[in-house]
């Protein structure tokens, strides 16, 4: 595959799932170029109270996670598979402002049941992105992550999804 093929637009993701015409590009991304790899690391400084939330979520849902180091990285990396997929579907990028607001949001008015809701949306948002969701845990499978970091990844596209769409 060229990494010149264009993608079809998706303005709506994530809210919307990846089209099937995406996947085989997207994966192709993820697996190959060094962007999300690096932009990982990057947020990895400022991901540590997000993570905790998702942690607990995860727990909440009845996931065994140690809130490991190994886990936190995961739950990076899931995070930017979802931001950077953006990055190649939308024709638009979402506004850097209204993700602070939302973060805000989940976190502060949200106050203790931030974790409450992500644990109970979880298996929906799972079920509601098939494609999204096959994408990511592929991109830790092929980095041969555990099942406790392939669940961190997954909370990771998730809170990033979430963050990026509510209103």
């Amino acid at each position: 595959m060229s990494s010149l093929e264009l993608l079809s637009s998706q303005p709506h993701f994530p809210d919307e799932d990846l089209i099937e015409s995406n996947v085989a590009q997207v994966e192709y991304y993820l697996h190959h170029e060094p962007e999300p790899t690096a932009y990982e690391h990057h947020l990895r400084d400022s991901l540590r109270m997000v993570h905790k939330l998702g942690h607990d979520a995860l727990q909440r849902f009845g996931v065994d996670v140690f809130y490991a180091e190994d886990e936190y990285h995961s739950f990076c990396s899931g995070f930017a598979s979802i931001e950077y997929t953006g990055v190649l579907v939308r024709e638009r990028q979402h506004d850097q402002g209204m993700l602070i607001t939302n973060a805000k949001s989940l976190f502060i008015d949200a106050g203790t049941i931030g974790d409450v809701i992500l644990s109970n949306n979880h298996e929906r948002w799972m079920s509601e992105h098939p494609n999204t969701y096959g994408v990511v845990v592929g991109a830790g499978e092929a980095r041969g992550e555990s099942m406790r970091q392939l669940h961190s990844r997954v909370m990771g596209a998730h809170v990033a999804s979430r963050l990026q769409v509510m209103s």
